[in-house]
């Protein structure tokens, strides 16, 4: 009688006819190969419990009808009619119902991976097993049709098995022998049936009953559905743990308690930083001044016309200034210098006019240009305008700090809207538009181990595997048993499989589309609270059903719940390795919050100045964590860069520099007289600014009267009476 495997698994169901069953040849194959198993296992003994009946192994075709057969010919017809048919849509659901306690009572059920075998027999109508949810799919494109089979009779042949309470490693045992299934072939080659078991599409790693250790691809607690596993995952979570470092975290500078702010900003912010910045910015000057003079377009009213060489004193002033508009917002630089009594402030006048100010910030440079190299040529490179900074923060990060195990790898942005070609987009930021900085930091502090800036796809590798093992090889953190957190953007099972061979533990969510994932995983359908799981090596993936769905990546955790109090005090189940990140996935968005508190804001189009100040700023979050580490009495990012302002202008070796006389300061301070310093004359005197003003105004030309004496606060020289008193008393003095 000649059959196909769709008509066989309708035949084995629903007819009766002894001799149907005897002409099946699917049936046959079937009775030696249960018989075979049921007669013993590889140590000899009965591995079947049950019915005892006769060894069938040697059952022809003649013979099908003997008891043994009649004992599995009555299991099969015990099913109901839904729960094998053309498309096999029940079975799943039955052994669902079976793994979440849905048996009879005291009944213990292994959940059976079903799997079609590949034949050489393909159906018009083929039908397509999901081993996950146990609902068979129509498959649509006929190129996919082409390759599948339709000997069903090996569901049949499971179903059996399950009915008959084989356990999961006897069914392993049985597949693993495929010399006996060869002989059954070759017993059976009359029949029309082809289908044949392919032993590498067999689950060959599924555990034993008798093991309670080992779960079986889904948690228990809550209620968990059961599926079956890819051919490269395993549903049996055996966990391998990796070294795990217990060195606490240290600082690995010279501060200690007596350590002022300015002492642990300078372990970023050194003076050679300061010295080159100066230097650069005195040669970026003299270059422009030049250039201009060359063309003739230097003009009189240009805030270069009156150039002076920067000193180490006025460079400290202007990063003074700097921090303090970090943390005095004006909607324009020019608004800390004004007049006005809503806008007006006292310290930038009183440590640099407004015109230098300006001419510093104008010229501000940390390397040579004319040292720069042109896209394409040998040594280009992106950053090249902040490079010697960019890379002795670097350094200076990783050597100043030895994190704790925990540390996460994350993004941040230095916000930029102007023109460059690395610029970014990213839309969960608050800033979407900047330069894209990738981020090493402590999970428990925020600080910034390391970082890199991304330059542009072509100038390293960029790939999220890449970025991450050079970030941690750069700060010296593999092969020391620290764990990794990371999001989404990062994670894939590649990447936690490289990191466990570095001796690094990783944690992460991961996106449901990352290459590797184990698509059974992907398309399982779960209710709220249910996990499911499966483990290739030393990685587990995870799904978990919140809200929505949650995928998740670890090679520290085992597929286990833990409990979780949420803030009106009630107490929820969730997935081990979610509570651990939940908890430490945080490291980088600390600091980048330190960074918003006190942003430098204002506009400019150089991109490199931009990324210069939020470098500079990143390891004075850096050196504030220092600070607070070392010292009982805890202070805020805000004062911290306060007290920095006010140490980098306080300098001992700094003279006061004359403020501008147009401040509110001149109006509203105390001043005080006192005589014009000695040069080479014996009474120094200097021209009176008022009488001079006064006359300028009027008559066009200044008047030459001078004076002995000098306001000592304004370092302006004033008449004593009445020059002085008007000076300071009257907004308009040149017009009285």
């Amino acid at each position: 009688m000649e059959v196909d495997g769709m008509n066989a698994c309708n035949d084995l169901v629903s007819e009766s006819n002894s001799s149907v069953w005897k002409e099946n040849g699917c049936l046959h194959r079937a009775l030696k190969i249960l018989g075979r198993c049921e007669q013993q296992n590889s140590n000899g003994e009965a591995v079947v419990s049950g019915n005892s009946g006769h060894d069938i192994s040697d059952v022809d075709e003649s013979s099908c009808v003997g008891s043994r057969a009649a004992n599995m010919k009555t299991a099969v017809t015990e099913l109901d009619s839904g729960v094998l048919n053309t498309k096999v849509r029940d079975v799943g659901s039955e052994h669902r119902s079976t793994a979440q306690g849905g048996g009879k009572e005291g009944e213990e059920r292994s959940h059976i991976p079903i799997t079609p075998s590949r034949g050489e027999v393909s159906c018009e109508e083929a039908v397509s097993w999901h081993p996950l949810d146990g609902v068979s799919h129509q498959v649509e494109s006929s190129s996919h049709r082409q390759g599948l089979c339709c000997n069903l009779y090996i569901i049949q042949l499971f179903v059996i098995m399950f009915r008959r309470g084989l356990s999961d490693a006897e069914i392993a045992d049985l597949i693993n022998h495929s010399d006996t299934l060869d002989n059954v072939e070759s017993d059976s080659d009359d029949s029309e049936c082809n289908g044949v078991f392919e032993e590498d599409e067999i689950d060959d790693s599924l555990s034993s009953d008798e093991d309670e250790n080992d779960v079986e691809g889904v948690a228990s607690n809550p209620a968990a559905v059961p599926y079956p596993k890819d051919s490269e995952w395993t549903a049996v979570d055996t966990y391998r743990p990796l070294p795990v470092n217990t060195t606490p975290r240290q600082i690995l500078v010279d501060i200690d308690e007596s350590s002022s702010v300015l002492d642990c900003s300078k372990v970023f912010l050194t003076d050679s930083d300061v010295n080159e910045l100066k230097r650069q910015t005195n040669l970026y000057a003299s270059q422009t001044i030049q250039k201009k003079r060359r063309g003739n377009n230097l003009k009189p009213h240009s805030v270069l016309s009156s150039w002076k060489p920067v000193t180490i004193s006025e460079m400290r002033r202007f990063l003074g200034i700097i921090f303090h508009m970090c943390v005095s917002k004006k909607p324009k630089i020019a608004d800390h210098w004004s007049t006005n009594p809503v806008l007006s402030c006292n310290f930038c006048p009183h440590v640099m006019s407004r015109l230098r100010f300006t001419q510093i910030l104008s010229c501000l440079h940390l390397v040579d240009n004319s040292n720069q190299k042109k896209p394409g040529e040998d040594g280009f490179h992106p950053l090249y305008k902040v490079l010697p900074y960019y890379n002795n923060l670097k350094e200076r990060c990783i050597q100043a700090y030895r994190p704790s195990e925990k540390v996460t790898i994350d993004e941040g942005i230095c916000p930029f809207r102007g023109r460059v070609s690395f610029r970014v987009y990213m839309q969960n930021k608050p800033h979407k538009y900047g330069l894209k900085v990738y981020a090493v930091a402590e999970a428990s502090s925020g600080y910034v181990v390391n970082f890199e800036v991304y330059a542009g796809k072509h100038i390293v590798d960029n790939s999220s595997s890449a970025v991450i093992l050079r970030l941690l090889s750069d700060s010296s953190l593999l092969n020391k048993g620290h764990t990794v957190y990371l999001d989404r953007f990062y994670s894939s099972p590649e990447l936690f499989q490289q990191l466990a061979e570095k001796g690094t533990g990783a944690v992460g969510t991961v996106n449901k589309s990352r290459k590797g994932l184990p698509k059974d995983l992907v398309s399982a359908k779960l209710k709220k609270g249910e996990m499911s799981f499966r483990r290739k090596d030393n990685v587990l993936a995870m799904k978990w059903k919140d809200k929505r769905d949650v995928y998740t990546l670890s090679t520290r955790h085992q597929a286990t719940f833990g409990t979780h109090t949420k803030r009106n005090g009630s107490v929820v189940l969730k997935p081990l390795q979610v509570l651990d990140y939940n908890l430490n996935k945080i490291g980088v968005d600390i600091g980048d919050q330190r960074l918003q508190y006190n942003p430098f804001q204002h506009r400019t189009v150089k991109w490199w100045r931009k990324l210069y100040f939020h470098l500079l700023l990143m390891g004075v979050s850096n050196a504030f964590w220092l600070y607070n580490a070392v010292h009982r009495k805890k202070i805020t990012i805000t004062d911290f860069i306060t007290v920095l302002a006010v140490q980098l202008v306080e300098d001992d070796t700094l003279e006061f520099i004359p403020r501008n006389e147009g401040t509110v300061g001149r109006l509203t301070k105390r001043h005080f007289l006192q005589h014009i310093p000695a040069t080479t004359k014996k009474y120094a005197a200097r021209v009176c600014h008022v009488c001079s003003s006064r006359s300028k105004k009027q008559s066009g030309k200044a008047s030459r009267k001078e004076t002995r004496y000098e306001c000592e606060q304004c370092g302006v020289a004033l008449c004593l009476e009445p020059c002085f008193k008007i000076f300071h008393t009257k907004k308009q003095y040149d017009s009285v």
